[in-house]
């Protein structure tokens, strides 16, 4: 998953670095809104909610 998203903001034309960071970020903040308990296979599912709450801001 991240691959993809890696290339997809540098193809909006992100910085290289900035690509790699901020996927990683998405990554952390979704486990951090899920909590306890998480496993990789939740991480998928909560990476809209975390867009949906940086477009509202």
């Amino acid at each position: 998953m991240r691959a993809g998203r890696v290339l997809g903001v540098i193809a909006q034309g992100m910085t290289a670095f900035n690509a790699a960071v901020a996927p990683t970020w998405l990554h952390g903040e979704a486990a951090a809104a899920f909590g306890t308990g998480l496993i990789a296979e939740d991480l998928p599912n909560m990476v809209p909610a975390v867009h949906r709450r940086l477009h509202a801001t």
